[in-house]
């Protein structure tokens, strides 16, 4: 799908699929494309999961595509496709498909490079088909050298988080996980061979609760990040930000619409302290008390406005209060009503949008 407009427009996109299993995900869309993409996680039988990576040609010819999948352990596996037509896309269903360099029984969790000889995006709608764990995330070209993750949980309402990271270039370098609470820093070393690491939470971080994360490199070099979160059958997943803005724009968020929730998770990522500024669609905006310093976060559950009305849908702006501050949010769609119905997943998650 291409989405066109006279004026500047932001768009995400749930993907979901229900039969004995539900599959929920969400991915934020795209301004351009790029004749190189990298997705910073990538499975393949990884505990039960598997990466679903759909590639789409916005190029004005066929595109030719090849996937590069870099596991942890340094195993390589290769897929490739021909001519896709202009504007459409090509799935590569990994549960069905062996890519060159692995076998049925190969175990890889990783990353990947997808080049191509057209522009291209590309988006993992990764999942775990026995029980519906779903962990929709888009791709990029480029990363930075200083990410910022919102939102990473350790047993925060049954939450867990994993982080993966990725580096874009060649050589070695050493990644620093700072968090925004009392924890020590973590750090993992990457290498041409294994160009990726993945830290759990409840492994790497024994405080429980909600927390955010600055992450940097080195020696410099740019990096890329997802954070894919899990509740037993529910999952979500969003990308680390790179930079942020003093306005973030907020396409749709929930109280109990159709039973679905929605919590918005932002983060101070900019050396300038600031309180935060919350503006519901067709309702007065109010200031939130949290003072955020960089790399802090604050969550607000949508349900817990009491302004709201049950069955409110729409935008939400959020502001830095402090001139200079620039933030990132992250928001998160939940239906548990619905998940005692049919079981699987019916959550996600994406990023909001810089103003």
């Amino acid at each position: 799908m291409i989405i066109s407009s006279n004026v500047q427009v932001a768009a995400v996109s749930g993907v979901s699929g229900t039969g004995t299993r539900r599959f929920t995900g969400t991915y934020s869309g795209f301004s351009s494309g790029s004749t190189n993409v990298y997705l910073a996680s990538t499975a393949f039988n990884f505990s039960g999961w598997y990466s679903m990576i759909t590639v789409q040609n916005l190029g004005n010819a066929p595109a030719d595509v090849t996937l590069t999948i870099t596991c942890s352990t340094g195993t390589v596996g290769s897929l490739q496709r021909l001519d896709i037509p202009t504007m459409a896309s090509h799935t590569f269903v990994l549960k069905t498909t062996t890519p060159s360099g692995f076998s049925g029984s190969t175990v890889c969790n990783g990353s990947a490079r997808i080049t191509s000889d057209q522009p291209i995006v590309a988006v993992d709608s990764m999942n775990k088909p026995a029980v519906g764990n779903t962990n929709a995330f888009e791709g990029a070209p480029t990363g930075f050298n200083k990410l910022y993750a919102p939102s990473l949980t350790n047993s925060f309402s049954q939450w867990n988080s994993s982080l993966t990271i990725r580096k874009l270039a060649s050589g070695n370098t050493t990644v620093t996980i700072d968090y925004s609470d009392a924890e020590p820093n973590d750090t993992c070393n990457l290498t041409d061979a294994v160009p990726s690491c993945q830290l759990y939470m409840p492994t790497v971080h024994p405080t429980t609760g909600l927390f955010g994360a600055i992450i940097t490199t080195s020696p410099s070099m740019e990096l890329q990040a997802v954070v894919g979160s899990t509740k037993v059958t529910v999952s979500s997943a969003f990308v680390a930000v790179g930079s942020g803005t003093s306005i973030s724009k907020i396409p749709e968020v929930t109280k109990y619409y159709f039973n679905w929730v929605s919590s918005i998770t932002c983060q101070n990522v900019s050396a300038t302290p600031t309180t935060l500024n919350f503006a519901y669609q067709g309702y007065a905006p109010y200031n939130h008390p949290t003072t955020l310093n960089e790399g802090n976060t604050v969550q607000v559950f949508v349900p817990n406005e009491g302004f709201l009305p049950n069955g409110f849908v729409g935008g939400v702006t959020v502001t830095a209060n402090a001139a200079g501050a620039n933030i990132s949010c992250v928001v998160g769609h939940n239906n548990p009503a619905n998940l005692l119905i049919t079981p699987g997943d019916w959550a996600s998650s994406y990023n909001a949008f810089n103003k």
